[in-house]
Parts: structure tokens; sequence; C-alpha cells
């Protein structure tokens, strides 16, 4: 038998998207383990589909501004992405002639 060990989740931290959310009035409900970790998390469940243009833009582009609510007032952040190459290989018959 394996040794029990308790789950204890991380906090649930508020974020706010200011661009389209003015008012910041709608927070998102996050769970890291602090205010960075939420604002980066924030963008890999909603920039997904590029909706945000954060990773078209790359490290250097505007990128997009969050406000996580912590004990000592909001905190804000640049949230950029970059797009990391994948890549795969498939057997084919013959060689470089054959590509298609």
């Amino acid at each position: 038998m394996y040794p029990h060990k308790e789950h204890t989740c991380p906090p649930a931290w508020r974020v706010y998207e200011p661009e389209n959310d003015p008012g910041m009035v709608e927070p998102y409900k996050i769970y890291a383990r602090d205010p960075e970790e939420a604002a980066e998390k924030w963008a890999d469940q909603h920039d997904s589909d590029y909706d945000y243009e954060i990773l078209e833009a790359g490290a250097d582009g505007p990128g997009m501004v969050l406000a996580v609510d912590t004990q000592d007032g909001k905190k804000w952040f640049k949230v950029t992405g970059e797009a990391v190459p994948q890549y795969s290989a498939e057997e084919m018959e013959g060689g470089p002639d054959e590509r298609g």
C-alpha cells in the first residue's frame, strides 16, 4: 500500500485583463503558486488559439498587460511568449527525390 499524501492545491488568484475589461470587474480565477505564475497560466489558457496575439508578436512584442490581485494590491504583468517549433519524422520510401 502506498503512503497517502494529502494533496494541496495552489492558491487561487484573481487575474484581470484590462484590455477587454477596462473596469476590471470580471476576474479570471487561476490556481498558481504566485502572481507571476498566475499571469503566465492565464496566457497559456487564453491565448492557445492566438486570439490575443501574444505569441505572434514574440518575446519582444507588446505583449498583454494583466493585473493580479495580491495582499498588497494589484500587481501588473506584461505577458509575452514565443512559439516553440515541434518536429516530427515519418519513414518514407526511397531517398530525397521521393519527398513529393
